[in-house]
């Protein structure tokens, strides 16, 4: 029976991700223009959606910030899934309502932070999702996993 709901959840989260793709890929062919260039708004745009439908479908808040940058069309793709796989992970492996990604450029650096409530924070897991750190070394960044008192942070690094 469990089988089933996981298939259920997995199935889910495969539409919500293909539609919300679908939109970026929408959103940055309208903007881009003559150049691979994006503003980092239609990537924001794309994910705020995708935290919308993520609130609608599974009952999880998840607060979006960032700062004005600039990427290419590419580099958003890539980042919308790596935000796709986050909130995949909060879903599957915590009961967290709640959660943040954060998006910010600094030092020629795009930062990409996805915190969840982490519900037993005196345990001791070190974890780092594979998919996410295989993306980001991809990227020719890097991936790490800070535990905070009562929140974990995935902290993703993408040099420009």
């Amino acid at each position: 029976m469990a089988g089933k709901q996981i298939d259920k959840d997995i199935e889910s989260l495969i539409k919500l991700t293909d539609s919300t793709i679908g939109e970026l890929r929408g959103y940055v062919s309208n903007l881009k223009g003559e150049t691979d260039e994006v503003e980092g708004d239609a990537l924001i745009l794309a994910i705020k959606q995708q935290a919308v439908k993520f609130r609608e479908f599974y009952d999880v808040t998840i607060r979006v910030e960032a700062d004005d940058f600039q990427i290419n069309d590419r580099l958003a793709a890539e980042i919308f899934q790596i935000v796709s796989e986050g909130l995949s992970n909060i879903k599957r492996h915590t009961k967290a309502k709640t959660g943040t990604i954060r998006l910010y450029e600094e030092a020629e650096t795009l930062f990409l932070e996805i915190e969840n409530e982490n519900e037993m924070p005196d345990a001791v897991s070190e974890f780092l999702p594979k998919s996410i750190a295989g993306r980001a070394a991809s990227l020719g960044g890097a991936a790490c996993v800070e535990r905070l008192d009562s929140r974990t942070k995935i902290l993703v690094e993408i040099p420009l």
